[in-house]
């Protein structure tokens, strides 16, 4: 388990794409690349991700997202296939708030001001009750 280091500044703040993973309680902020990556069946709880130059957390099929805070990444604020997103905050990210695929769960979310769009459309996902309003015009 990684837990409430301080990565910042690098190429990837947390890079982990093996299998089954427990990510924290960290803060990776203003990385050129993605906060953090994680493989498939990982846990990421609690973490802060900004201001890095791809996605705030790029995570595998089969993990779990729970309460992690997503602002003003280059792309994506999550980008998921096939996990389960609970409780997250995504906004002002520069692609969409949650990027989804493949049969993922998503609950209780919050994604405002994200530039394409707060949550993604997924036909295979189970949506609960997120907060995620639609664009207004100019």
């Amino acid at each position: 388990m990684l837990s409430q280091p301080d990565r910042q500044y690098a190429d990837y703040g947390i890079y982990l794409p093996s299998s089954g993973n427990r990510i924290h309680g960290c803060i990776a902020t203003g990385n050129t690349n993605t906060g953090i990556v994680v493989g498939p069946g990982s846990t990421v709880n609690g973490n802060t991700c900004s201001g890095n130059g791809f996605q705030g957390i790029d995570a595998d099929s089969g993990c779990t997202l729970l309460a992690n805070t997503c602002v003003s990444n280059g792309e994506d604020g999550i980008l998921v296939d096939g996990s389960t997103i609970k409780n997250n905050t995504v906004r002002l990210n520069g692609d969409y708030g949650i990027q989804l695929a493949g049969n993922s769960l998503v609950d209780g979310n919050t994604a405002y001001d994200n530039t394409t769009g707060n949550i993604s459309s997924c036909p295979s996902c189970t949506f609960g009750l997120n907060h995620a309003p639609t664009k207004k015009g100019p």
